[in-house]
């Protein structure tokens, strides 16, 4: 194009390329008849305009046109025999040379046999010996690489760089490399073109990509020139091919075979390949890095040792516990023990996925044995980072005695412990570091590298010495299942291992029921999962009987078998699954708990039985969930859900969830039951009626029961049940018993002390005591008088106690008397509450009671309360009567009753009297008569004075004594 048009004015190329824009568009265009125009070119139209000295109108054109076009590489590979017939074309041969070639029959042989062990062939066997003779004088390897430079396409044409290789080889060796002496006898060996010579051709390129590597390439080829004037040409193609190895691709690898095969024509390591490989790398040219397969890499940092950087480190790594190095660096972990983590099950004959999870641990913390992280985890294997062998027997002993976890727990053992990975561990994790330091050259990273994979290979081998399918082979692991010292495991390998984990899980699942959706049959899923319209299925499932004809079949509506959800109801619901749709001669039917069997039919009855227990003043949803999740269920959270709105479906409109108004009930549903976080969402069973809720308002009034507006009226109709339930226990059982309740009052008591009345049946019974009653206004009298005359009979209880002790109050001068006659008689007990802040209140009169009869008020019959009253007031009557004592002391306070007194004379009465047996009296007459005259002032200084004196007295006289 470049010639014939690009570079061509008087063609007009903008025009003629124009016109080619034109024909695109109207030829290709059309959706159907349209024709497929195909242009070969060996570059992009791009690059036409950009590799010449086209004008910018030209080049911007070229650019449009490009767009108009699809690209269709076309590319050669070095492992398939086509590229290599094109290359093969490339050579003209004179007869002479094919006879000659035909004679060396058995050198070409040989050369195939050492490539056709070269991964780089072996899909070309057959054709091997085939491409030797074809691209002779390239060496196979040599066209190989050309495709591979191809392939790399950074400074390269494509395949064009194949076909013009022998014209650019020659033109940078200016004919030298063409023109070679042949050995007729030793055809296919020093005059082939040998891989090393592609550098030649792309050198500039190479150095320009890899800066840091072509310093050391050209560092290395002048230290063998100087070093070895008379034997560099080995050493230099060496070096050629290290170089070349990072263009050509993984499968030019300069290992010891490749280098035999590209230089030897050997299959395998000459002893004059490992001398001038030992001699490259004692020169510090070359370096071997330990990989699988070692690889010989281009030192490109002449000198840079890694050792001295790696002790320096080591020496500032501290020292800790081998499970901290472990836990501390996760991608180390990772790499020694894959296995931690979570890992899945195949599904269960069910079809439900469980998991079990691995861990590292040092030691039973606290002695308890370690819990998985989630509970829907089935079970824990344990691998224990034993450092000291001689712990072996303690753990193992522990292991028998520890309590019986949650879920099945497994603990590996070691016998020879791991001690021996400590100095690797500490190791690997100071390589890592200086990895990750961004001053580190080139030649040190590569280096490091070598060391990683050599650090990381010695650790692997000794974890599997110690703990891998050898270790179990030889017995030096022992597999405990913590709680059952019975249980012995003896398995050969990790994977047998997995295969007994899911025989024991397995069994702790008995009543698993089917689960065959996609998606939703796993048991542990880290993330919550949103199921798309799940909220509309859950819907359809609750008002089935509802949903129109079209709508009731075997997928609820939905129109795609291939649908999440379609497979989420045939998986969960289907005819082959638990068959809970069941398709009938008139339409579909959703069978009800009691229509199925089997575990299925287990499950509906405990959700039903749960969220319907009438008894339960609220169900807890994530009570229930536990127990569907956990065995021997085992259901995953995302399909419970539709097995609860199965369950309860006949009943849902009596259900409420408490708290949440503002979301459906199905979408609360949803997420309530799905996810294992909430723990604070209830389901209440107890919707009232519109004529229960009335006359629970009614009784809501009737009690004095506060408003709380944040209440609704199911709550408010609770709290008045409540408050009534809480009455009736704190009455007596006497009041309840009473033969004196009407017969209203005895019904709603009858009603209350049944066990297991609910609250509907308790409304019930409020409703049979108003029958009649039109309105609210109308109903609460009824229950106003019932409650009254429950209170009418407890106070007249109390009355009749009551209105025996009342006048004696009354009369202080008269119920001192009574109470030190009664202290004096051996009724000191009565005596004490009769001398109490409130003698005449229920508490004390029950007191009282109990004094006398052994019994409280409220346990007394009306027959004992008769005789109560009775026995009391004798009693009272016999200590009002005066002693001889007292009858002198009275006579002395009246005589100077109705005089005025001075403080001076009220001191001089109080002296009279006697202060061991009737001060107490003569003081209260004092008080009576006179305090008023004398004021408060003066009758407490006197008071104060007198009681004294007497306390001195008293004092003196016990002293005495």
């Amino acid at each position: 194009m470049n010639r014939y048009l690009v570079n061509q004015p008087e063609r007009h190329p903008v025009k003629e390329i124009f016109d080619l824009q034109k024909f695109v568009e109207s030829v290709c265009a059309p959706a159907s008849g349209h024709t497929i125009f195909i242009a070969l070119t060996h570059r992009s139209l791009r690059e036409y305009g950009s590799s010449t000295q086209a004008g910018l109108d030209v080049k911007n054109r070229l650019e449009t046109i490009e767009g108009r076009f699809s690209s269709l590489p076309v590319a050669l590979k070095s492992s398939e025999a086509e590229g290599y017939h094109l290359l093969s074309a490339l050579v003209a041969r004179t007869s002479l040379g094919d006879t000659q070639l035909l004679q060396s029959h058995a050198r070409a042989e040989a050369l195939a046999q050492a490539c056709a062990a070269m991964p780089l062939f072996y899909n070309l066997i057959t054709d091997i010996k085939q491409i030797v003779i074809g691209c002779y004088p390239l060496h196979p390897l040599t066209a190989a690489g050309l495709f591979a430079i191809a392939a790399h396409g950074v400074y390269s044409q494509a395949n064009r760089t194949v076909f013009t290789f022998y014209a650019n080889l020659d033109a940078v060796t200016a004919g030298t490399a063409l023109e070679r002496d042949v050995d007729l006898d030793a055809l296919y060996g020093s005059e082939l073109v040998r891989l090393p010579e592609l550098l030649k051709v792309y050198e500039k390129d190479i150095f320009e990509e890899y800066p840091g590597l072509a310093d050391a390439y050209q560092h290395g080829v002048a230290t063998v020139s100087q070093g070895f004037p008379n034997g560099d040409g080995i050493k230099r193609d060496i070096l050629s091919l290290l170089l070349l190895a990072r263009v050509l691709g993984e499968q030019f690898q300069p290992t010891d075979a490749f280098l035999g095969a590209a230089l030897y024509d050997t299959a395998s390591e000459t002893v004059a390949l490992k001398q001038e490989l030992e001699q490259l790398q004692r020169a510090g040219l070359i370096w071997r890095r330990e990989t699988d397969v070692p690889v010989w890499e281009l030192e490109s940092e002449s000198g840079t040792q890694i050792e001295p950087l790696i002790e320096q480190d080591l020496k500032q790594l501290r020292k800790i516990p081998l499970i901290s190095y472990l836990q501390n660096h996760a991608e180390l972990r990772q790499e020694l023990f894959p296995q931690c983590g979570d890992i899945d099950l195949d599904p269960s004959p069910a079809g439900i996925v469980r998991s079990f999870q691995v861990r590292l641990i040092g030691e039973f913390a606290g002695g308890h044995a370690p819990t998985p992280t989630d509970p829907r985890i089935s079970a824990l294997v344990l691998f224990l980072a034993l450092e000291d062998a001689r712990q072996f027997e303690s753990v193992v002993r522990a292991c028998d005695v520890l309590s019986d976890p949650t879920v099945p727990t497994y603990v590996w053992i070691p016998k020879r412990g791991l001690a021996e990975l400590v100095d690797p561990i500490r190791r690997y994790i100071v390589v890592t570091s200086l990895l990750k330091q961004q001053a580190t050259g080139e030649g040190v990273v590569r280096r490091l590298r070598n060391e990683l994979d050599k650090t990381r290979r010695l650790l692997r081998s000794e974890i599997h010495e110690r703990m891998g399918r050898a270790a179990l082979e030889r017995g030096e692991v022992v597999i405990k299942r913590i709680g059952d010292p019975d249980e012995h495991v003896q398995l050969a390998s990790w994977h047998g291992f997995t295969d007994y984990i899911a025989s024991q899980v397995q069994a702790l699942y008995p009543k698993e029921i089917q689960v065959r959706a996609m998606n939703a049959n796993r048991l542990y899923n880290p993330g919550e999962r949103r199921i798309n319209r799940i909220d509309t299925l859950l819907r359809n499932i609750l008002n089935f009987e509802e949903l129109p004809v079209n709508l009731r079949n075997d997928l609820l509506g939905e129109n795609s078998e291939s649908s999440e959800l379609a497979a989420l109801i045939d998986g969960t619901l289907g005819v082959y699954t638990n068959a809970i749709l069941q398709e009938r001669p008139d339409s579909w039917a959703m069978k009800t708990p009691e229509e199925l069997d089997g575990p299925v039919r287990d499950v509906l009855m405990l959700i039903r039985d749960r969220l319907l227990d009438k008894r339960r003043k609220t169900s807890d949803v994530a009570e229930l969930r536990t127990v569907l999740m956990l065995p021997p269920y085992g259901i995953p959270l995302t399909v419970i859900p539709i097995f609860v709105a199965v369950a309860i479906r006949k009943d849902a409109s009596r259900l409420k969830w408490v708290g949440k108004s503002s979301e459906s009930f199905e979408s609360h549903l949803w997420s309530a039951f799905s996810s294992v976080t909430d723990k604070t969402s209830r389901l209440r069973f107890d919707t009232f009626k519109p004529r229960q809720l009335l006359v629970l308002e009614a009784l809501h009034r009737v009690m004095r029961l506060p408003q709380v507006s944040a209440l609704d009226t199911e709550e408010q109709a609770r709290e008045a049940l409540s408050a009534l339930r809480k009455y009736y226990r704190d009455l007596p059982d006497t009041v309840c018993n009473s033969p004196r309740l009407g017969v209203k009052a005895r019904t709603l008591f009858d009603t209350l002390r049944q066990p297991g009345t609910d609250a509907q049946e308790v409304a019930d019974s409020l409703l049979s005591l108003v029958h009649g009653a039109a309105d609210i206004e109308e109903i609460i009298p009824i229950l106003r008088d019932i409650l009254d005359e429950v209170e009418r009979i407890q106070d007249e209880r109390v009355a009749t106690v009551r209105q025996v002790v009342i006048p004696i109050l009354q009369k202080p001068d008269q119920k001192q008397r009574i109470i030190e006659n009664l202290a004096k008689t051996g009724n000191d007990r009565i005596a004490k509450i009769l001398d109490g802040p409130d003698p005449h209140d229920q508490a004390a009169l029950s007191e009282i009671a109990s004094a006398i009869i052994g019994k409280s008020l409220d346990q007394c019959s009306d027959i004992e309360i008769g005789r109560l009253s009775g026995d009391l007031e004798r009693r009272l009557e016999q200590a009002a009567k005066p002693t001889e004592e007292d009858a002198s002391i009275d006579q002395n306070v009246t005589s100077i009753v109705g005089t005025s007194l001075s403080g001076y004379e009220v001191s001089a009465v109080m002296d009279d009297l006697c202060p061991e047996h009737g001060f107490r009296r003569g003081l209260s007459i004092l008080i009576e008569h006179y305090g008023v005259n004398l004021g408060p002032d003066k009758i407490m200084r006197e008071l104060y004075a007198k009681i004294t004196q007497i306390s001195q007295s008293v004092s003196d006289l016990e002293s005495t004594r």
